[in-house]
C-alpha cells in the first residue's frame, strides 16, 4: 500500500490554527481558499468546488461543528471514546491491536455527536472532524493499527468519522467516496489511498446501521407506550 503521508508541523498548537485533513495531515488555511482551488485543481472538478464555496460562505462561522484532536492524551490508557469526546489523540504503538468493543463505542461517540448539529455535505468544519486516530500531522506518527489480522495507517482509520458524517447529511456512499479523494486530489495532488477509501465507506456503513438500530429501538419505545396507553 503506498503511504501517502505529508509532511506536517512538528510542533502542535493549543489551538487549530490550521485546519487538517481527516487524514490527519495538517495542510495550511491558505490552502482552503475555494478561490486558489479552483484556479490551480482540474476542470474535473470545478462543479465540486462551486458547490463547496457556497457551502463554505453559509456555514463557515459554525465551527462547532468541527471536532479537532490537537492534543496527545495525557493517560495512555483513555479509552478511544473518552479520547474522542475530550478532543484527544492517542499515540499508538506500531501495529497495535484494536479492541473492537472499544472501537465500537468510539462509533457510538462519532455518531451521537453528528447528531447533535445539522451538517451539510460540504462543510468546511469537516475538514477539522478527527478521532483519536489523527496523528497530528507529523509523518512519524503514522502508525499501523490492527483489526485482528487487518492492518491499516491510524490515520486512515480516521477516515471513517468522514464516512459517517457523508452518510448524516443524507449523501450517497459514491459521493462520500469522491469528497475523500477530491480532497487529496485539491490539496495533496494524489488521489486517496485504498485503505482511506475503505474507510470511508465503512464508516458510511457503520452510520446507517446506527441509524437504522436508534430508529428500531424509537419504534419499540412508541409501541411499548401505545401498549400502556391501551
Amino acid at each position: 500500500m503506498e503511504n501517502n503521508l505529508a509532511v506536517g508541523s512538528s510542533a502542535i498548537p493549543p489551538y487549530p490554527l490550521k485546519y487538517t485533513d481527516p487524514s490527519g495531515h495538517w495542510p495550511d488555511i491558505n490552502a482552503l481558499d475555494p478561490t486558489s482551488w479552483i484556479t490551480n485543481i482540474n476542470d474535473s472538478f470545478n462543479e465540486f468546488i462551486n458547490k463547496l464555496s457556497i457551502d463554505i460562505s453559509s456555514n463557515i462561522e459554525d465551527i462547532r461543528r468541527g471536532h479537532p484532536s490537537p492534543i496527545i492524551a495525557k493517560n495512555k490508557d483513555k479509552s478511544l471514546s473518552d479520547c474522542f469526546n475530550n478532543g484527544e489523540r492517542k499515540i499508538f504503538k506500531d501495529y497495535q491491536q484494536i479492541n473492537e468493543e472499544e472501537f465500537s463505542y468510539l462509533v457510538d461517540s462519532v455518531y451521537y455527536d453528528l447528531e447533535k448539529l445539522p451538517r451539510f455535505p460540504f462543510d468546511i468544519e469537516r475538514a477539522v472532524y478527527d478521532t483519536p486516530f489523527f496523528d497530528g500531522g507529523e509523518s512519524g506518527n503514522d502508525h499501523h493499527v490492527c483489526f485482528g489480522q487487518d492492518c491499516y495507517h491510524q490515520s486512515s482509520v480516521n477516515y471513517f468519522a468522514q464516512g459517517m458524517y457523508s452518510a448524516n447529511t443524507g449523501i450517497s456512499k459514491d459521493l462520500s467516496s469522491f469528497i475523500s479523494n477530491t480532497w487529496n486530489e485539491i490539496i495533496y495532488s494524489h488521489p486517496a489511498s485504498e485503505e482511506e477509501i475503505f474507510w470511508t465507506e465503512k464508516g458510511y456503513d457503520l452510520y446507517i446501521k446506527k441509524k437504522k438500530e436508534a430508529q428500531e429501538k424509537k419504534n419499540k419505545i412508541r409501541i411499548m407506550e401505545k401498549n400502556e396507553d391501551e
